[in-house]
């Protein structure tokens, strides 16, 4: 003989579940048993006309009743009447489980005290459902959003850098070389690397092409040139 099938209730916290999660949370529910109750909770006339849309296709599929509460001083009270309507539910002594859908820990309470009398609580909710509401559920399941992989071309290639004009980086140079004088022509390149920063903050040899300032110096050879003789210290000449 078949023992009857679990009978479960549904209280959907509207305002803090988005609707894309609700249709797979209803499928899971579906296989743990008997579904005598839906509801959802809001203002519904604060609801976007795209989500009301979404949530009308949902209501008729799955007969889910609505709840209406308009927002005024009390901040909460969609939350309220969901738990007034879950003790009423649980006082029936109808239902074997209560399937509470929202990343509210307003509902941690609530769940304990279902849990008290022996009736089982499960949660769904996003990742950011704080834990103590996850903990006081039997089952908690993490509704996460379904993001397409974005397709990409393995044959195209990355469009490369735009380089901006080597003649900036030369006047650049220059004017740096001129504040940092010597007096046999020759100046330190970290000296000079420096200066190039108290100028222009933002300037980066990369932007030209080059991945160090030693480098880019060489690619001008009929502008400067650089002593090698000590690898430690460069010197450049103007």
């Amino acid at each position: 003989m078949q023992s009857d099938p679990t009978k479960i209730a549904i209280l959907i916290d509207v305002e803090n579940v988005p609707v894309e999660h609700i249709k797979k949370s209803l499928e899971q529910i579906k296989t743990l048993g008997l579904i005598k109750s839906i509801r959802a909770y809001a203002d519904w006339s604060t609801i976007s006309a795209t989500t009301k849309t979404k949530w009308t296709q949902l209501v008729n599929h799955y007969a889910i009743e609505t709840i209406q509460h308009f927002k005024n001083a009390q901040k909460n009270s969609s939350d309220f009447s969901l738990i007034i309507d879950a003790m009423d539910l649980l006082y029936s002594k109808e239902f074997a489980c209560f399937c509470i859908i929202s990343s509210d820990s307003d509902f941690q309470q609530l769940a304990i005290r279902i849990r008290q009398d022996g009736v089982q609580v499960y949660g769904y909710g996003e990742e950011k459902t704080p834990k103590i509401y996850q903990i006081a559920c039997n089952k908690f399941t993490v509704l996460k959003s379904q993001v397409a992989p974005q397709k990409t071309d393995q044959t195209k290639k990355a469009t490369p850098k735009q380089l901006k004009d080597k003649n900036i980086a030369l006047t650049l140079i220059q004017s740096a070389c001129t504040q940092c004088e010597s007096k046999d022509g020759w100046i330190y390149l970290g000296t000079l690397a420096k200066t190039i920063k108290g100028i222009e903050e933002r300037f980066s040899t990369k932007d030209y092409g080059h991945a160090t300032l030693s480098k880019l110096l060489k690619a001008c050879p009929t502008h400067f040139e650089l002593d090698n003789r000590n690898s430690n210290v460069r010197l450049l000449k103007y």
